[in-house]
This record gives structure tokens, C-alpha cells and sequence, in this order.
């Protein structure tokens, strides 16, 4: 079994981890083919950092051909107090310990269809019409204040309804459905939407050895909703713990969400960088690939040796070996996987959902091309 490669791989290992301590680059060629081979098999496993990576490319590559994102959306789908649950369990399950841990969420970037690409948006936003048309839309669809959501002790009177998500909403027929939503909204808004500080929750240690809030409350409190010409928008809030909300989302789907408006600020530009990083942000690093490598392979030995004869009669070509090599070797590597996405996977659903297709264009093919058909070019690098 140990004829799987020809060389004593835990010295080469050994010397690789101990290179990639120091920062140092791999220096030995059957390491840096080994690694590549991982990485590569392991660009095509669902949830990986290869594959995430894939998808940060996407979000980028999608403004540059078509327009920039014009919203950021997060849903947080509530899946604590359902009915349904205490049904199936036959017991009156206190919920809100049962499940400790956060539920999935979605993240959705959208791209208005007839949106002004960014040029033209620099000339609209300096005129004035247009920019009332965008804080009509701000306050119609970005909302962070209702009548009522004044201050901590106006939020404190209305009750917060831990069960209100599994309610119906106002039937559209009724002779007062505008008033009925209007107060569906309020009483949504205080249960779902008023942001609490906590420990372990938001709150982390600044730089200065202080706590604060990673989500940045208390939030800036502005009189009336606008946009500059700069591209720098705000939404109407009092309230300075009153998370934004998407009033159509908030009514029919009944769960905490919220949205940021995409334009050419300076605040959005940043938002933007943080989407495509958070939204396909990747396993935490793990400190020394050679070294887990390393640990895979011995396990690989480990479970050879003691395989039984059906498991030898799996591997006897060097062919499946390799094959059973890397597996143990990419999942020792790609280890960081919460059960409901490992649900998803195994399920085919996948975890993004996507409005267009994508094909990946490697810049090394570029460059061989273009040297192929220019080879003069070759001389003059």
C-alpha cells in the first residue's frame, strides 16, 4: 500500500508544513502537484472555499457585463414557535431553547431590469426630479419608521407577539384592508424588526478593548428619506434600534429582512465589496494546509492497512488508490459544513440560485491564445 506514490510522503509533508509555517513557498514539486490536484478536485465540492470563490467571480463578473446590483436583500426566515412542530412532537416544546442555534438565511443581490447604468446615474441624480422619484421609492419599499416606532418606550408599549409569523395577513377584500395592514405592519415591525444588543450575538471586542455592536447600532437617524447627488441615500428612521425592512417581505413572509439600496455612494461602494465578500465568505483558514494534508494522508494508510478484502478488492489498481487518496484528502480540508447546508447539498438543492448561466474563462487560456496568435509578444516579456 505504501507504493500509492514514490517517495516517503510524511518527510515531504513534514518539510512542506514546516515551509508554509515560515511563509515560504512549497519548494518540492510532488507537494505543490499534490496540492493542486486537491484544490482542483475540490473547486467542484459544494460549500467549499474553491467553489465559493467561483461564486464571488460571479458576483463580480455579472455588473461588469450587464449593470451593477441596484439591491441588497437578506431574508431571515423565523423557525422558532411553529405550530406545526409541537403537532408532529406531541409536547409543548419550549422552542426558543430547543433551537439555539441561527436557522438558514437568504441573501439575494437584484438587478432592476431598465435601471440607469452608472453613468447615466450620475447625470439623473443631479436632477432634482429624479432624485424625489428615488426617495418615493425609499420610503415606499426601504422603510425603517412607522407611526408609533418613535422611541424605546413607544416600541416598549406595543407587545411583541412571538408567534405572529404564523399569522395570516389581512384578507385584501375587507372594506378597511388598508387600515388592517397598516397595523399588521406596526405590529410585525416591533416584533421582527427592533434591533437588540447582546453578547454573543452582535455585540464584539473593538480594537480598544470596548464592545460594540458588529451590526452598528444604534443606527443614523434621519428626519426624511432622501438621496444626494452623490449617490448617498438614507431612510426615514427615529428610532436609532429600528432595523430597515422591505414592507412587502415583512407582511407576506413575516420574518425579520432587511435591504440596502445599491448607487454610486461611496457607503454603497463599500457595501457592495462587503456583499461579495460576505455572501460567499469561506471556511475559517485553516492554519497550515500541508500539515492537514498530511494528517489526511495517515489516515488514508491507517484505513488501508486495516481495510478488509472487499475494500482491497476496491483499491487494487493504483488508479482507484489516487481516487480514494484525494477524497480522504478534500474532505479532510473541507471540513467546516453546517448541517443544514450538508442537508441541502445531499439534497441537490444547492446554495445559490442564480438568473443567469456562467461559464469560466481562465485568464492563462487568454494569454495562450494571445500569444499564439501575436508571438512576438513572447520576446518582449
Amino acid at each position: 500500500m505504501h507504493g500509492l506514490w514514490p517517495w516517503s510522503p510524511p518527510k515531504k509533508l513534514q518539510q512542506a508544513c514546516r515551509e508554509e509555517e515560515q511563509g515560504s513557498p512549497i519548494s518540492d514539486p510532488t507537494v505543490k502537484l499534490l496540492r493542486q490536484h486537491v484544490h482542483s478536485t475540490v473547486g467542484r465540492v459544494k460549500g467549499s472555499n474553491q467553489s465559493r470563490t467561483s461564486l464571488r467571480s460571479q458576483l463580480w463578473s455579472t455588473p461588469v457585463y450587464l449593470r451593477p446590483w441596484n439591491l441588497w436583500i437578506t431574508i431571515n426566515p423565523v423557525d422558532i414557535h411553529d405550530p406545526i412542530a409541537q403537532i408532529f412532537a406531541g409536547e409543548d416544546i419550549d422552542l426558543d431553547k430547543f433551537m439555539a442555534a441561527a436557522s438558514l438565511h437568504l441573501h439575494l443581490l437584484v438587478g432592476l431590469k431598465h435601471a440607469p447604468n452608472p453613468d447615466q446615474m450620475v447625470e439623473l441624480l443631479k436632477q432634482e426630479p429624479f432624485r424625489a422619484r428615488i426617495a418615493a421609492y425609499i420610503q415606499a419599499n426601504l422603510r425603517a419608521h412607522l407611526s408609533g416606532l418613535e422611541t424605546a418606550q413607544s416600541v416598549k408599549s406595543i407587545p411583541v407577539e412571538q408567534d405572529i409569523a404564523y399569522n395570516r395577513p389581512p384578507h385584501p377584500m375587507v372594506p378597511d384592508y388598508g387600515q388592517q395592514l397598516k397595523a399588521f405592519e406596526l405590529r410585525l415591525a416591533r416584533t421582527e424588526q427592533v434591533h437588540s444588543c447582546q453578547v454573543r450575538r452582535c455585540l464584539i471586542v473593538s480594537k480598544s478593548g470596548g464592545l460594540r455592536c458588529k451590526r452598528r447600532a444604534p443606527f443614523t437617524c434621519h428626519e426624511k428619506d432622501f438621496i444626494d447627488e452623490g449617490g448617498n441615500w438614507g431612510q426615514r428612521r427615529v428610532y436609532e434600534f429600528m432595523n430597515g425592512w422591505i414592507p412587502g417581505i415583512l407582511v407576506n413572509v413575516r420574518c425579520n429582512n432587511d435591504a440596502k439600496l445599491l448607487t454610486n455612494g461611496r457607503d454603497t461602494m463599500n457595501t457592495t465589496f462587503y456583499v461579495a465578500g460576505y455572501a460567499a465568505k469561506p471556511q475559517q483558514m485553516n492554519y497550515n494546509i500541508s500539515a492537514v494534508l498530511a494528517k489526511g494522508y495517515a489516515v488514508h494508510l491507517t484505513r488501508l492497512a486495516q481495510g478488509n478484502n472487499t475494500l482491497q478488492a476496491e483499491v487494487d489498481s493504483l488508479r482507484d488508490q489516487q481516487r480514494l487518496l484525494l477524497f480522504r484528502l478534500v474532505h479532510a480540508i473541507n471540513r467546516e459544513q453546517e448541517a443544514p447546508m450538508v442537508i441541502s447539498y445531499l439534497m441537490g438543492w444547492g446554495d445559490t440560485y442564480c438568473s443567469h448561466h456562467y461559464t469560466a474563462i481562465y485568464w492563462s487560456s487568454f494569454v495562450g491564445a494571445l500569444l499564439k496568435a501575436i508571438p512576438l509578444l513572447r520576446s518582449s516579456r
